[in-house]
């Protein structure tokens, strides 16, 4: 890599010891991943921010926003969706109690931004 040019894009390849066909297909999950020395204003999730409880739950999850939640998508361990339900509501509750016990990611939508929020169903 000649580090002399301005690159406007960057592709990240990682090795985790397995070569070829023996590879198989694998999902890996990362967390807290920073590129560069920009720092991301903490304001802009104040406006977004949504409370969600009891967690754990047994049989319904209550949100909570300052702007309207338009959707929420709960995914297993997997990645695989598991329920979708449109809302347009500030406060919400979504039925978790069809759910087998384990943990989830909730993904709430609002119509400037989306967040994950992990939690446990009983």
């Amino acid at each position: 890599m000649n580090l002399a040019y301005n690159f406007n894009k960057a592709s990240i390849f990682f090795n985790f010891g397995t070569n070829g066909a023996t590879a198989g297909e694998k999902t890996y999950y990362f967390d807290d991943v920073k590129f560069g020395a920009a720092v991301l204003n903490t304001n802009v999730f104040d406006k977004t921010a949504i409370e969600m409880y009891p967690n754990p739950a047994s049989h319904v999850l209550y949100l909570n926003a300052k702007e309207m939640i338009q959707s929420v998508e709960i995914y297993n361990t997997l990645g695989q969706k598991v329920k979708a339900v449109s809302l347009n509501q500030m406060a919400a509750s979504v039925d978790v109690a069809g759910l087998e016990k384990g943990v989830y990611f909730l993904q709430a939508k609002t119509a400037s931004a989306s967040q994950a929020i992990r939690f446990v169903k009983e």
